[in-house]
């Protein structure tokens, strides 16, 4: 959650993020009841077997999201220089993620 509103610039799309991300959540919930029948105890396999290929396939989403990430912030520090010492938060309200000094979180 904390790296998905701290690379969205200002509050329309963090909104958005937090809900839909709020959405994709709660599937999760809906798809257990599918994934975990009685027929399957004691040991769930099919739900446990899941739930680990799930959770396994969070590894290569975030590399590879920490790694265009880092590409888009190299980008953005060739067209507009890093950003140096700032004074104070950069405002986004305007631009969003378009502002010279934003970069995302890696």
């Amino acid at each position: 959650m904390t790296w998905m509103l701290n690379n969205n610039a200002g509050d329309t799309k963090k909104g958005i993020g937090m809900s839909i991300l709020a959405i994709i959540g709660q599937c999760s919930s809906f798809l257990a009841s599918f994934m975990f029948p009685n027929s399957d105890e004691p040991f769930y396999v099919m739900g446990t077997a899941v739930g680990c290929g799930l959770s396994g396939l969070i590894v290569p989403v975030g590399l590879f999201m920490h790694f265009a990430y880092k590409a888009e912030n190299r980008r953005k520090d060739r067209k507009f220089g890093t950003p140096g010492q700032r004074e104070g938060p950069v405002d986004v309200s305007t631009v969003g993620d378009n502002h010279n000094n934003f970069r995302l979180l890696t």
